[in-house]
């Protein structure tokens, strides 16, 4: 099967409601030679004000933000591409936590299918965790620098010497390398194969339920940890979660203890039941890995196969374990029965997926030129999309749509741009204060100061054009 590396650059770290202003994808075929690439700049969506922190890191100047092609008009050439390119294995660095995250509720928000990335053959993975399970199979395998702490440092930047950090191209490339580094090393190699195995939650689960037991890679507090763990069950309401029995306990310390005792115990550090999430490409290894670090090597082989043995056969204790897990999550839920009212934006997991006349719906309004758009917006049975339906209208085509629909797009945008509360997305408020404090601190720094000015400038058009919605 054939790999796309891809690297997004954002104008910030808001999933729901940021923009990508760079991304590059880049085919090869299973031997992670380059087939073909695609590299798209664009400008700013309308109506949102970037985040300085992201344009400090990007570099990224106003012409930038205003000349290229729209967000919207760079994602129809992209999915055409993608589509070309047929089933494939979508690769990046951090990806689960942020890149396919993005691109799904891009995709939402343009009306598109949302999870295009990890349907129809495709699938989705990460190439961070497979290079820090690398790392601790063989520490030469790739360079790091330290943290502060003596961790090692996994950030992109530190691992791929390379200029001009932070853009889609490099970056992308520099992944790209990275991979080829694990694969071509014998013994990481089995570490590459490994990750293929569980990259989709089917997958990961068919793995779980086939293998008595394995090692599961968890990163936490700046430290790879390694756990020989047994599959016990799903989650009784996060499916996509594989419960497991952490093998450096016993079950016979916990197999007799009443029911509130146990509740307790399970609670307790460290963790008697480790979670696996099935659908984040976990980077699962065969148990010898494991069993070679403390504390399971000072645990005898018999005795980890009597706790496999003790597990399997004690299906009561099991079911208990399911009923806890069920009434701690009852518990977490009551105390967040309080929740804010969502923006349409934040609804891709919530608000469940498109009616098949919704869906109907959006192809058409792909097909149809602007103006022939406009009768379709109301026709949606959710009001969601009924919403990015105008907005996309107004963004890409705003002389077309209708004065009632414009004016309640322009209010929506005010609304958000100007508000003074701590929000999910950049306020021009907090653009501002943010400005101000860059200033302070490189009043000495003219070019520094002269992109400032020229990112002030920027947001004040803004403000100036939605001032008086």
């Amino acid at each position: 099967m054939n790999f796309v590396f891809a690297d997004l650059e954002t104008s910030g770290a808001s999933t729901s409601f940021d923009c990508v202003l760079e991304a590059c994808f880049i085919l090869t075929n299973d031997r992670l030679q380059e087939l073909d690439r695609i590299h798209i700049k664009n400008r700013l969506e309308e109506g949102l004000v970037p985040n300085l922190g992201a344009l400090n890191v990007t570099g990224f100047d106003v012409n930038w933000l205003k000349q290229n092609p729209s967000p919207y008009q760079s994602n129809q050439i992209l999915e055409k591409k993608l589509l070309s390119w047929g089933p494939v294995v979508f690769l990046g660095f951090n990806s689960q936590l942020f890149d396919w995250v993005f691109l799904s509720k891009t995709f939402f928000r343009y009306l598109k299918p949302p999870y295009f990335l990890n349907t129809k053959g495709n699938k989705i993975g990460d190439v961070l965790p497979v290079i820090r399970a690398a790392k601790l199979v063989d520490s030469s395998v790739i360079e790091t620098k330290l943290t502060e702490k003596g961790n090692p440092s996994f950030k992109l930047s530190d691992l791929m010497k390379h200029q001009d950090a932070h853009g889609a191209v490099p970056d992308t490339e520099a992944v790209k390398s990275l991979s080829e580094i694990i694969l071509k090393n014998p013994k990481t190699k089995p570490i590459w194969d490994s990750s293929l195995m569980t990259l989709s939650r089917q997958d990961c689960g068919n793995v779980l339920t086939k293998e008595k037991i394995v090692t599961n890679t968890e990163w936490f507090y700046g430290r790879l940890r390694m756990y020989v763990t047994k599959f016990l069950f799903s989650h009784p309401v996060y499916v996509a979660w594989a419960m497991c029995w952490d093998l450096q306990h016993s079950p016979e310390d916990y197999i007799k203890l009443e029911y509130k005792d146990l509740k307790v115990a399970l609670n307790k550090q460290p963790k008697v039941i480790r979670t696996i999430k099935t659908n984040r490409s976990p980077v699962l290894l065969n148990p010898s890995y494991g069993l070679k670090t403390d504390p399971y090597k000072n645990i005898s082989p018999d005795e980890i196969q009597k706790r496999v043995h003790i597990l399997d056969n004690s299906p009561e204790f099991i079911e208990r374990i399911n009923s806890i897990l069920t009434e701690i999550h009852e518990e977490k839920s009551s105390k967040n029965e309080n929740k804010e009212n969502l923006q349409p934006e934040e609804t891709l997991y919530s608000g469940g997926f498109a009616s098949p006349s919704d869906s109907s719906l959006m192809e058409k309004f792909h097909l149809a030129d602007w103006k022939e758009k406009v009768p379709l917006i109301e026709k949606f049975s959710d009001e969601r999309y009924s919403f990015f339906a105008k907005r996309l209208i107004y963004q890409e085509a705003s002389d077309v749509l209708p004065e009632n629909f414009k004016k309640e797009i322009m209010k929506n945008i005010a609304d958000r741009l100007f508000s003074t509360n701590k929000q999910q997305w950049t306020t021009i408020p907090e653009f501002y204060r943010s400005i101000d404090d860059m200033r302070n601190k490189n009043e000495n720094d003219e070019k520094i100061m002269k992109k400032l000015d020229e990112y002030n400038n920027f947001v004040m058009e803004i403000e100036k054009k939605y001032e008086a919605a």
